[in-house]
């Protein structure tokens, strides 16, 4: 089978499974008010998100209200609503009810702030949150040493964590809300910044760079956010999810546990398949490249629609 093809069929299983997520996400949005308790609420939609990484990224462990600390140096960096750890590192303090653990840096691959509604004053504490978790150094424990070029140009002896922020809704416009990570972002390095932001009713803001007129899976200098925009009824409802699903596929398509060899994992969906409306950051302009990708949500080679994917 032609290899185009290949990847593709593979995603398009993919795809069609996070339509039944995004279901899922809307009627858990629509539904938990009646849990009353503001935290409870919170954690319903939290859970529905987890059900969701957890399909795409099924080789990791994916940790819910866990707080990353450092034994070594005793560093904590916060509890984060969903975190990606690897399978080989456990956990090392877990409340008596088992609701919240504690884990180290180096067994973390990335990690998503999850909010129900986006305010620019909750995407500032979500930037901030993201920022300093992606600072954790993963120590390495055993003889294998990495050395890993960072998007600035640094040298590490480990892969950084990725962090993202995901939201079900927001008053805020996607392109406001790529203004406020834009005016966060200054004076700040490129491994503060996060990976991506995803509203479920607004769409995806992932990095552009203007070295190669593409987008890559994480930011560096200079790099300006690139918008996928969600309209109801224009664009297909698992257009900003797909979205960020390809994007958490190709950040941890290379893993490292600091101290053992790199490992490498097949994506499930290409990076950058489009999904949404593209908009260019400003003074941009469109390099009028084809689209590689053949699956469903893929503007160049035809998109199906919501309902036609539900019926395949």
């Amino acid at each position: 089978m032609d290899p185009i093809r290949a990847e593709a069929e593979a995603a398009l299983v993919t795809l069609r499974e996070l339509i039944r997520h995004v279901v899922d996400l809307e009627q858990v949005y629509r539904s938990s008010p009646a849990l009353r308790r503001s935290s409870d609420i919170g954690t319903a939609r939290e859970l529905a998100l987890k059900a969701v990484v957890e399909a795409v990224l099924p080789e990791f462990t994916v940790l819910h209200q866990a707080c990353i600390h450092d034994q070594e140096s005793d560093k904590f960096y916060d509890e984060h609503d969903l975190v990606v750890a690897d399978p080989r590192v456990d956990s090392h303090l877990t409340l008596p009810d088992g609701r919240r653990v504690w884990i180290d840096p180096r067994g973390v691959h990335a990690v998503i702030e999850v909010k129900s509604t986006l305010t620019t004053t909750e995407l500032t504490k979500a930037l901030d949150h993201v920022a300093r978790v992606q600072r954790a150094a993963r120590r390495a424990i055993g003889e294998v040493r990495l050395n890993y070029q960072a998007g600035d140009g640094t040298t590490l002896p480990y892969i950084p964590i990725r962090a993202g922020i995901f939201a079900f809704r927001s008053r805020l416009s996607l392109a406001t809300v790529s203004e406020r990570v834009t005016q966060w972002a200054v004076g700040r390095p490129p491994g503060d910044w996060p990976q991506f932001v995803t509203v479920l009713d607004r769409g995806h803001l992932s990095w552009w760079n203007l070295a190669t007129s593409g987008r890559l899976p994480w930011p560096h200098p200079g790099d300006k956010l690139f918008r996928q925009e969600h309209h109801p009824g224009k664009t297909d409802e698992t257009a900003p999810l797909a979205a960020m699903a390809s994007h958490l596929d190709s950040l941890v398509e290379v893993f490292h546990v600091p101290g053992t060899k790199p490992g490498r994992r097949s994506r499930r969906i290409p990076y950058g398949v489009g999904t949404g409306i593209p908009v260019l950051p400003e003074g941009v302009s469109d390099p009028q490249r084809e689209c590689p990708h053949l699956c469903a949500n893929c503007a160049e080679h035809g998109r199906m629609s919501f309902d036609e994917q539900q019926r395949s």
